[in-house]
């Protein structure tokens, strides 16, 4: 987007989506769908809507029904351009296409590698010329994201292995992907993988469609936290829509039991609200795990520009830097670090020009520099 239109945007240069949550209705559905919609247009300040959808169906399919045909009738208004489903299985679908007299335009739907990547109903999807939307695309596959094959795709193409994913689900799959970040930067990099011009070779989505997930949300995972901040810790757990939901307390030196899922994340405060550790919850480390709050941070600088750089570290003072390593072209260096301390790249003249604040990871931060940018993966 050209930040010199930014405020100036047509309503037409913009697509607009929202659902109706099915929850226990003080009047009828349809009129529960009608003010929902209402609703939504009126939170949003516009006239019409360019999707809107069922955000998954009714206990009683009666109910899914008479909520269907009350969208239909909002798209014969004119007041919604399409309508679709959210979190619908293979065969719930089957049904709505049977039933519908507009047939759904949009079905979005989780989407994880161990149960891939919603197969049925993406194939159902293209023979009907619906568009799938998929979502819980890095959350729900952390392991994808970490796995040797996709770091390797992202430091070829210099971009980050969520861009990597982004990519190849688009560009094989055939899915739109979503991307629920609240992250200035990240939605820039969401951006880049339509608006860069970003290309997997067949080379690499071959690579990308062999990695085996073994575990997907469903594979439960015993955590055994144990505060080592010296300092009484506050353990989140991060929900899908990114919120941070308490999950207990920690004296320094104690530990919480937590029962939770495959690819959860969690992060630790301390008493003054600060963020200082995260953890993804990871079934292939097994059932049981021990998971050690504590302020290391694991660190990996690529250089990816053609010139080289010194890499310091920053004393926490902010006056002096201690020499880590000299990069080359395409040289990396790994380190183990604390949240908080900062390092800084200078060119042979000694002029900084990129500098980074370690923060909170659940995996290994990948930073890639150059002389024109620097992302991190």
């Amino acid at each position: 987007m050209d930040p010199s239109r930014e405020g100036s945007l047509e309503r037409a240069e913009l697509w607009i989506q929202t659902k109706f949550t099915p929850s226990e209705q003080t009047t009828s559905v349809a009129a529960a769908v009608r003010a929902s919609f209402k609703s939504s247009l009126s939170n949003l300040g516009v006239s019409y809507l360019d999707s809107f959808l069922l955000h998954s169906p009714f206990q009683d399919r009666a109910d899914t029904l008479i909520a269907w045909r009350e969208m239909e009738q909002i798209h014969r208004e004119g007041l919604v351009k399409k309508i679709g489903v959210s979190n619908f299985d293979v065969e719930q679908l089957f049904w709505l296409l049977d039933k519908a007299n507009v047939a759904p335009s949009v079905v979005q739907n989780r989407c994880l590698a161990k149960q891939s990547w919603d197969e049925e109903v993406r194939l159902l999807c293209n023979l009907h010329g619906i568009r799938y939307q998929g979502f819980w695309l890095l959350t729900g596959n952390r392991q994808i994201l970490s796995h040797e094959v996709t770091q390797n795709v992202a430091r070829y193409f210099s971009k980050t292995p969520e861009q990597v994913l982004f990519r190849y689900v688009i560009q094989a799959l055939n899915i739109s992907a979503l991307s629920g970040t609240r992250n200035p930067e990240h939605m820039s990099q969401d951006l880049e993988v339509e608006t860069d011009h970003m290309e997997l070779t067949a080379d690499a989505v071959q690579a990308m469609a062999g990695i085996v997930a073994p575990y997907d949300v469903n594979d439960h995972v015993h955590v055994e936290f144990r505060n080592a901040l010296g300092t009484e810790a506050e353990l989140f757990w991060m929900s899908e829509s990114g919120e941070a939901v308490p999950n207990g307390r920690l004296e320094p030196d104690g530990t919480l039991l937590v029962e939770t899922r495959h690819s959860h994340q969690f992060v630790a405060n301390t008493a003054n609200g600060a963020t200082v550790w995260a953890f993804i919850s990871d079934r292939s480390h097994g059932e049981r795990q021990v998971a050690t709050i504590n302020t290391v941070v694991n660190v990996e600088f690529i250089n990816v520009g053609p010139n080289s750089w010194s890499l310091f570290w920053r004393h926490p003072d902010g006056k002096e830097e201690t020499f880590m390593a000299v990069l080359q072209t395409r040289e990396a260096v790994e380190r183990g670090t604390h949240v908080g301390h900062v390092f800084v790249a200078r060119r042979e003249s000694g002029e900084a020009i990129h500098e980074w604040t370690m923060e909170p990871s659940a995996t290994r931060t990948i930073f890639q520099f150059g002389d024109k940018s620097s992302h991190e993966l």
